[in-house]
């Protein structure tokens, strides 16, 4: 793997992992429209020696202009109009970040970029990225792991647009919470072997 997408960067501590389990990996696209709430200034090497691409806007299925809201007090509670998801209750209290959305087919066109690997963990809006994303995802065939548990409409309906889309993938679920939080759908091509 030489090209990962990471969306929904946050702090980027993903970034590291991918540089330690991933010995060819050239460059991440990381996906993060609140970078500069988030970021950890361990991963500044990564941008300095050309490895760690921050793109400061959303994927989504259309170009547009949206918001992202964001809980400064719990880090980790987000939403993004974008998404599918009903608001949260107390979302008036949040702060209100106006972002800009392209699509994931239109990204990689323009920079003529092919991903090899797609983390998807953006706060509901994963149907509307891969949506946006599919011409790519078929012709570049890369491993994806895709957050599932912002909805339970995602539980379902983005392992059935997945399979319905993609040809020759295998999936597998990986849970890493003892609540719903945290569950991940990963596909991976048959032509990989694990």
């Amino acid at each position: 793997m030489k090209i990962a997408f990471d969306l929904g960067l946050n702090s980027g501590l993903n970034v590291i992992a991918y540089n330690k389990l991933m010995p060819n990996l050239e460059k991440t696209y990381g996906f993060e429209v609140i970078y500069d709430y988030a970021k950890c200034e361990w991963i500044e090497k990564f941008i300095l020696d050309g490895r760690l691409n921050i793109i400061p806007f959303a994927l989504g299925n259309e170009e547009k202009v949206g918001n992202f809201y964001l809980n400064k007090q719990l880090s980790v509670c987000s939403y993004c109009d974008f998404s599918n998801n009903n608001p949260p209750a107390d979302m008036a209290k949040w702060e209100k970040i106006q972002i800009n959305a392209t699509t994931m087919d239109k990204f990689c066109c323009n920079n003529n970029i092919m991903p090899d690997f797609i983390k998807m963990d953006i706060e509901g809006a994963e149907m509307p990225a891969l949506e946006g994303g599919m011409k790519t995802i078929q012709e570049c065939r890369p491993q994806l792991a895709i957050s599932i548990y912002h909805s339970n409409e995602d539980f379902v309906n983005i392992p059935l647009y997945l399979n319905k889309n993609l040809k020759n993938y295998h999936f597998k679920l990986g849970h890493y919470s003892p609540w719903r939080s945290e569950t991940v759908l990963y596909a991976i091509p048959e032509e990989i072997k694990f």
